[in-house]
């Protein structure tokens, strides 16, 4: 049979590593974007020590945060959110105060398993795939043993008494490792940051090597800013890719600074700007002067394309909304406070606007950028 801690375990094998596996990423991507700030949330069948750590702000690279990041028990369904650094307002700080205080000792000396006693409850955090549980354990009735029915390749069980009946997935393989990534912003090579851009959008592949390390750096961080506010656009790119300037202009203008496929979706940039920083912020220079795009240009060419990708997916989810933007641009002039460029098609214009509303402060945005937001306001996740 199971030792007496275990057989719970199991049970619940699949749930336990799933919940810290997507926590850790949480944490991971919160620490490598604009905002290093998350806030426990309690969901489901919440605990005493769960609820006491509803709502509490933590720094996402903090002791704190990594100790109490879910789950802290067995069964425990909570996460950690975003909290954007433009999000105002009184903060409920998990201060040093509320980790000494007897009370919460008290809450995870009762509740908090994984917390008080990470060596003893080693067992009991089976690891599983992001994607889903492991496998399934079913208690035998009095006198008889067990069942596991696996769901992806087998792996040793530690304490599995070998009466337990197994069944399903027969090969085997091994166990599922949760994450050890290095964050965004402390990534020291291309291929870390490739490393973390494939667990931040794991429907996406990446090739970056020929791009220089802090302009790829600025050029995904803005990505997952993005992507948190439109999780269906994000989820229509299945690739970023940094290609040389001759690759570039083999069908593209060479002088680009990027370009999305619109029948791919495939978001490339041009190696001849992102391989050298300083070029693209010298040709940029005069826009940037005027108040136009933002002092790094980086992230206004990432806001660009994914504007491009935004743009495609209100044509065929949203066509009404297209066609009220596409008013809205042919009778704004865009290119009235933001550029010539926004001027040389709707596409551009809307593009152009996109940009502006995602790299620029809002006292600077021209009329026809605020006219954008209030047509767009409805869908995207969060206020903005």
């Amino acid at each position: 049979m199971f030792a007496e801690d275990l057989e719970l375990a199991l049970r619940m094998a699949g749930q336990v590593l799933v919940t810290e596996t997507q926590q850790e990423t949480r944490l991971a991507v919160a620490s490598g974007s604009g905002t290093e700030r998350v806030a426990f949330s309690a969901v489901g069948d919440t605990c005493p020590l769960c609820l006491a750590l509803d709502g509490k702000v933590f720094r996402a690279d903090s002791d704190d945060a990594r100790r109490f990041t879910p789950p802290l028990h067995i069964n425990c369904d909570c996460i950690w959110t975003g909290v954007g650094d433009d999000e105002v307002g009184a903060v409920d700080w998990f201060t040093p105060a509320d980790a000494q205080s007897e009370e919460m000792r008290d809450l995870i000396e009762s509740h908090g398993h994984f917390v008080t006693n990470p060596d003893k409850y080693t067992a009991l955090k089976v690891p599983s795939g992001p994607t889903g549980r492991d496998f399934t354990f079913r208690r035998g009735k009095a006198g008889e043993p067990g069942t596991v029915e696996w769901r992806r390749p087998r792996y040793e069980l530690d304490g599995l008494d070998s009466s337990v009946k197994q069944s399903g997935v027969t090969t085997t393989g091994p166990k599922f490792e949760t994450l050890k990534l290095k964050t965004l912003k402390k990534a020291e090579t291309i291929s870390e940051m490739e490393a973390w851009a494939v667990q931040r959008f794991p429907h996406m592949t990446f090739d970056l090597a020929k791009g220089e390390l802090e302009s790829v750096r600025a050029g995904l961080a803005k990505l997952d800013e993005l992507g948190r506010l439109y999780r269906d656009v994000e989820a229509s790119i299945p690739r970023l890719q940094v290609l040389s300037y001759e690759e570039f202009g083999a069908t593209r203008n060479p002088l680009g600074f990027g370009a999305l496929n619109e029948q791919t979706r495939v978001m490339s940039l041009n190696g001849g700007w992102w391989k050298d920083p300083d070029w693209l912020r010298q040709a940029w220079a005069r826009d940037v002067t005027a108040g136009r795009y933002p002092a790094d240009p980086h992230e206004a060419v990432i806001a660009h394309e994914f504007g491009e990708a935004y743009r495609l997916w209100l044509q065929q989810k949203r066509p009404n909304l297209w066609a009220d933007v596409s008013q809205h641009i042919t009778e704004q002039h865009p290119a009235q406070g933001i550029g010539g460029y926004a001027a040389t098609s709707p596409t551009e214009g809307f593009a152009e606007g996109f940009t502006v509303m995602h790299t620029m402060p809002r006292d600077t945005w021209a009329p026809y950028v605020n006219g954008l937001r209030e047509k767009l306001r409805y869908e995207v996740r969060k206020p903005f």
